[in-house]
């Protein structure tokens, strides 16, 4: 006959946590409500966990306020990237120092003093410890001289690290999302994030709009390599996101006290336009397909921009109009991307032979030619001496 071996409290124990070790490894979401003890639920944090955790390499999240995506993903996530690979470096980035900081205030405290955590997976303490950077005891390359965890900001530039993941979080505000300057030095920070990341590793961006023109605006219309998570409030149909916080109640009072414009940033993550930041009002637009045949004088015109400036810069635009008897412009065709100077040049040739008849006997073709953007008149004189085919240039400056 069988029988069954009694196991002590003491190895029940042990069965236990080696259970929630393994479970842990495999799911952030079990890690951080069962070993952790964060007040995570089901939905809707269970969705946010995996998306983190894909094998996508970057990442945007955007959810409304209030929806522990700090808690999630630099908090929590951090960690069980430590767990999943010793070795790991991890850069918390956030707009102002004392944010990042805080975040690895919150992480080095559950490493040192969470018991749960301790018993599960041990001490991951060691003597280099301070308020900006961490190394952990359990790292198995010596040879790595990279903190396990550094902090960095809008106001501080890192340089000579290298990371294996870069976590952004909460890079915009209302103090730097206003002017243009403002949102420029944000895109060209974010830009110099990718020369710190090793050639395999990750950057998960989280945060909350603030304009309909912000960074993370720019990552979702122009960056098709990142997978992108976006979650409202309260959706089209009334169903709520969080309802046990986010409650209605609560998003009606939110809405009085904010005004329409800034909830459509903190709850809808769906931006009006922002007047502050726009050079063309939307209201000005109307759209009327007769309008062509008003235009007396019709142009075709590039602005140039150099695809080489940074990850994230400018299109460049060729746009075809005039003005109407009214002195309205009316944009007839346009067409934008990130060319290389010689397809600048050949897409305004081939928009010039679309509207030949217009240009010729209209306005001409219109080129910026302000520092290095002459060189695109002096190549498309080129092109048009190769083509034997010739338009009127205006330089635009």
């Amino acid at each position: 006959m069988g029988f069954k071996k009694k196991i002590s409290p003491k190895e029940r124990l042990l069965l236990l946590d080696e259970w929630d070790r393994r479970r842990s490894l495999d799911s952030i979401f079990f890690f951080g409500k069962n070993v952790l003890g964060y007040d995570l639920e089901e939905s809707p944090h269970h969705e946010l966990c995996d998306f983190v955790q894909s094998n996508d390499r970057f990442k945007l999240i955007l959810l409304p306020r209030g929806s522990y995506k700090t808690s999630i993903v630099s908090q929590i996530y951090p960690i069980w990237l430590m767990l999943k690979d010793p070795n790991a470096r991890i850069l918390l980035d956030s707009e102002i120092l004392f944010n990042s900081q805080n975040n690895l205030r919150v992480i080095s405290s559950l490493l040192e003093r969470h018991e749960n955590f301790r018993r599960v997976f041990g001490d991951y303490t060691s003597k280099k410890w301070t308020q900006d950077y961490i190394w952990i005891s359990k790292r198995t390359n010596l040879m790595l001289r990279d903190p396990t965890i550094a902090t960095g900001s809008l106001e501080t530039v890192q340089i000579g690290p290298h990371f294996s993941h870069i976590i952004v979080d909460d890079i915009h505000s209302e103090k730097n999302s206003k002017t243009k300057a403002q949102l420029n030095q944000v895109r060209e920070h974010f830009s110099l994030l990718f020369g710190l990341l090793e050639p395999s590793g990750t950057i998960c961006v989280l945060g909350t709009r603030w304009s309909d023109v912000d960074l993370y605006g720019r990552i979702i219309e122009n960056h098709k390599n990142f997978k992108v998570m976006v979650r409202q409030a309260e959706d089209d149909k009334g169903n709520l996101y969080f309802p046990s916080k986010l409650t209605k109640d609560f998003l009606i009072q939110q809405k009085s006290h904010l005004g329409p414009e800034l909830y459509s940033c903190q709850y809808d993550n769906n931006p009006m336009p922002a007047p502050e930041t726009a050079t063309f009002k939307k209201i000005w637009f109307r759209y009327d397909n007769t309008k062509r045949k008003e235009v007396r004088r019709m142009y075709v015109s590039l602005d140039p921009a150099m695809p080489g400036d940074t990850a994230y810069g400018d299109n460049a635009a060729i746009v075809v109009g005039g003005l109407d008897k009214s002195n309205n412009l009316v944009v007839v065709d346009y067409k934008y991307a990130r060319w290389e100077p010689y397809q600048m040049i050949n897409e305004l040739y081939k928009m010039c032979l679309k509207y030949e008849d217009d240009i010729i006997h209209g306005g001409g073709v219109g080129i910026e030619t302000t520092l290095f953007q002459k060189m695109f008149k002096f190549e498309f004189e080129k092109k048009m001496k190769a083509e034997g085919r010739f338009y009127k240039i205006h330089e635009l400056k």
